[in-house]
């Protein structure tokens, strides 16, 4: 007789006195089996629950399931399915598991509070649901502010504060209508954005089909209040760059997910191309016609209805797109190397972005076939995971050093940003396509999920997993958190290599452009050594920054300002060294950095020193070895950058990794040496 795995949801208030645990009861139920079936039993318990749900999983059969069904405070059971991969894949890509590591330690960033200064928030959607959450935590002194289509009955224990701040806007443009005066979300990113962070399990989240599966945040069982400060009339998106010493700056790279589609020529072929083109539909066994370079003028007769080909030979795909989005077309195909396709992707029409390779494949069967005789296929809505290499730095993402402190290695981090699939108010359309012939009307499309590219997009998950290490190391602080981020980052994709540059021709990155590596939580539980910085050493460096006492106050918000020891070196996780070059340069410059570690581990351990190449500098650490008999023992060392006036190269870098004897832990910080300018950049 056959037997399945079946989840048993049972009702708790059933249970017979006489079990002292549901875990008991549910044993005997199972074993109550074997005394009442005069045939042998095989079934067996598998899990017990009374978190997300009450009940059991057990190996049933038939006939043992019927009986089941039969017993005190039996509710239902589903057969056990595999399960589908999160829509936010980012969160498997990061390696959380229920199993080990990150989130079970980090109880799921349980009671944590992410607060989110964003557009505001759709307080309807299912990510912020507060099912099977505890009550809100008595820390809690923030409030849910009513507004315009937002009461603040809409917050509950997940969502637990909702405000909206507009003075300065209005007072700085009294005349101006506000479409939504309150924290209610008109834009979408602020949705997008908490939900990536602490959105609850969501399952059948897609985007048109793209990405199906279950949706999750980073810090799932973290509290999210909402601060909305960016408004839709004032200033943009994207205009704050981020480069203070005491925040986390995120870098964005792509994950090992793409949204596909298929293109089969007409001789059976098929090759596959990027796409998010959202509309329900594909074309089967269309003309195709080669255009070329598709930004200059041509006959719109001789492309209409067909499959047009396009090839970006001189980086003018977004004069192609929409010079051929013009057209009454079927589809597109863009043959394209381009590091920009993800602007695209989201297309009103039928398009299929192709690389270079499969190009080929296309040019070779147009070749060979009869001029107006070439047909070919296309269909959407493909999701293809394990892709390689990942993570990329992607094209978008800004690259240090930081305008506003150019001695602070920023960014710190990269994370996920890349094409991220989270909550999205269902009022706004997140999508449009063609709807006549003539190629010029637009129909709207509704979801509950997007997907989005961005800085954006990684910072939530940089605070998801800082929210998972507060719940494990609830002492730590946050100068600790971040540190234990960037030591223990990747530097190697998911091929072994060094992690690509896509806005650098895929050459390996730079700390400029992914801080210290990308961000790897279950390794940052546990760092062995972590950089800590009080808030002394912040004003030292605004003092070496020439900032002003009144400017140090209104930032410190202290009148009591210390500036007798300022200084441009802070205890920070990485290393930026500048040779600039002038008349009176000697052959040899020299720069020194002081550290100071705080081992974190237990027991003794002993640290030693290991220093990659840096281009042809000399770098050295002293001391080379560092020991420890107790946790939050606290050593400093040195570490020293000799380099010649004629630095040739403008930015060279390597890697400076603290090693225990055991080699259980490895604590690399990144090493930049540059002879840019430390003021004026333009980067």
């Amino acid at each position: 007789m056959s037997h399945e795995t079946y989840i048993v949801h049972m009702d708790l208030s059933a249970m017979p006195t006489v079990f002292s645990s549901h875990h008991n009861w549910f044993s005997a139920t199972l074993e109550s089996i074997t005394t009442t079936s005069t045939t042998v039993t095989s079934s067996k318990l598998v899990y017990s629950y009374t978190n997300a749900i009450n009940g059991f999983t057990a190996l049933l059969s038939p006939s043992e399931l019927e009986f089941i069904k039969n017993t005190p405070g039996y509710l239902y059971a589903i057969k056990d399915t595999t399960v589908e991969l999160d829509t936010t894949h980012s969160i498997q890509f990061l390696g959380l598991s229920s199993k080990a590591g990150a989130w079970p330690v980090g109880s799921y960033g349980k009671d944590v509070i992410i607060g989110v200064v964003d557009t505001g928030i759709w307080p309807e959607s299912e990510s912020f649901n507060d099912v099977g959450m505890s009550s809100v935590p008595s820390k809690w002194k923030g409030e849910c502010e009513d507004g315009f289509q937002f009461n603040s009955s809409l917050c509950n224990k997940k969502l637990i504060g909702a405000r909206y701040f507009n003075k300065g806007l209005l007072s700085n443009h009294p005349n101006l209508t506000l479409s939504m005066n309150s924290a209610r979300d008109t834009d979408g990113h602020g949705t997008h954005t908490s939900s990536t962070a602490t959105g609850g399990c969501v399952k059948g989240a897609s985007y048109f089909g793209y990405g199906t599966g279950t949706a999750i945040g980073v810090a799932p069982h973290a509290r999210v209040a909402m601060y909305k400060a960016v408004w839709e009339e004032g200033p943009g998106l994207r205009t704050l760059h981020n480069g203070t010493p005491w925040v986390l700056t995120v870098a964005a790279s792509t994950i090992d997910r793409e949204f596909t589609g298929m293109l089969t020529l007409g001789n059976g072929v098929s090759v596959m191309g990027l796409t998010l083109y959202p509309e329900n539909s594909s074309l089967s066994q269309v003309l195709m016609s080669f255009v070329g370079a598709c930004h200059k003028d041509f006959d719109s007769k001789e492309v209409y209805r067909k499959i047009v080909v396009c090839f970006d030979s001189n980086n003018t795909l977004l004069d192609q797109y929409y010079n051929v989005e013009g057209r009454n077309v079927s589809g597109a195909i863009f043959i394209t190397n381009s590091t920009d396709v993800e602007l695209f992707m989201q297309s009103s029409y039928p398009v299929l972005f192709v690389d270079l390779d499969s190009g080929n494949t296309v040019m070779d069967y147009l070749k060979k076939v009869n001029n107006g005789k070439a047909k070919a296929s296309m269909k959407f809505h493909g999701t293809r995971l394990g892709t390689k290499p990942a993570p990329r730095v992607a094209s978008y993402s800004s690259r240090g050093p930081s305008n506003s402190c150019p001695v602070v290695l920023k960014p710190d981090i990269t994370a996920p940003g890349s094409l991220i699939l989270a909550a999205w108010p269902d009022s706004l359309s997140p999508a449009v396509y063609i709807k006549n012939d003539l190629g010029t009307g637009f129909k709207k499309l509704y979801s509950k999920f997007n997907i989005l590219s961005g800085t954006s997009m990684s910072c939530p998950h940089a605070s998801g997993v800082a929210a998972l290490l507060k719940t494990a190391h609830p002492n730590w602080t946050p100068s600790a958190i971040r540190s234990a981020m960037m030591t223990t980052s990747d530097i190697q994709d998911n091929t072994f290599k060094p992690i690509q540059d896509i806005g650098d021709y895929n050459n390996p990155s730079t700390p400029l452009a992914m801080g210290s590596g990308h961000v790897a939580p279950n390794r940052a539980l546990n760092p062995g050594l972590i950089y800590d910085i009080n808030p002394q050493d912040y004003v030292n460096l605004l003092c070496g920054l020439n900032y002003t006492k009144i400017q140090i106050q209104a930032i410190t918000r202290s009148s009591n300002v210390n500036c007798s020891n300022p200084s441009l070196d802070i205890n920070y996780p990485s290393f930026i060294a500048y040779f600039q070059i002038n008349n009176t340069s000697t052959n040899k410059v020299i720069r020194e950095f002081k550290r100071t570690v705080t081992y974190v581990g237990v027991g003794r351990s002993m640290f030693m020193a290991k220093v990659t190449t840096v281009g042809g500098l000399n770098v050295s650490v002293s001391p080379e070895k560092l020991s420890f008999r107790s946790m939050n023992e606290k050593k400093s060392y040195k570490l020293r950058i000799e380099g010649s006036y004629t630095m040739e190269d403008e930015v060279v870098y390597g890697y400076l990794s603290w090693m225990d004897s055991k080699r259980k832990f490895v604590v690399r910080s990144p090493i930049v040496a540059t002879s840019l300018p430390m003021t004026g950049l333009t980067f």
